[in-house]
């Protein structure tokens, strides 16, 4: 039987920052499955060890400024691996840097969060992704019959 909630797969380095992500989703009553990596190149592995048939994450939540592998470098190796180039990514920084913002959406990020300073916020921002999240429940639910 396939689980027909979706995979959101958090990369992010700072724990407190995932755990407010998942509080959160479930605040805002949006279903979903997480996977955490806690840099770059863990988020990479992640992604290049799934299981034949257990499928891509139906969503990368991205930071940027994380050690061993800075998220843009993790973006660019999405969008290049033909398998993982049409998985949708949010990135979600508290980087305010215009430029940063600017060279996440050329490299084709599918939006771009800056990480509030208050938490109903942030819960305001996952509400937002309900729409991306039902397409993907969708999705997996006609993959099931």
């Amino acid at each position: 039987m396939v689980n027909t909630v979706p995979l959101i797969l958090v990369i992010d380095d700072s724990p407190h920052d995932v755990q407010l992500l998942q509080a959160a989703f479930a605040e805002a009553s949006v279903s979903a499955r997480f996977d955490v990596a806690n840099n770059g190149d863990e988020g990479i592995a992640r992604l290049c060890s799934r299981r034949p048939g257990a499928g891509t994450p139906d969503l990368v939540i991205l930071d940027i400024g994380m050690p061993k592998l800075d998220g843009r470098a993790l973006l660019g190796f999405l969008r290049t691996n033909p398998a993982m180039r049409y998985v949708p990514v949010v990135v979600m920084t508290g980087n305010q840097d215009e430029i940063v913002r600017e060279s996440c959406l050329a490299l084709g990020v599918d939006g771009f969060l800056r990480k509030p300073a208050e938490y109903d916020d942030l819960v305001t921002l996952v509400e937002g992704l309900r729409p991306l999240l039902k397409q993907a429940s969708s999705r997996l639910k006609a993959q099931s019959r």
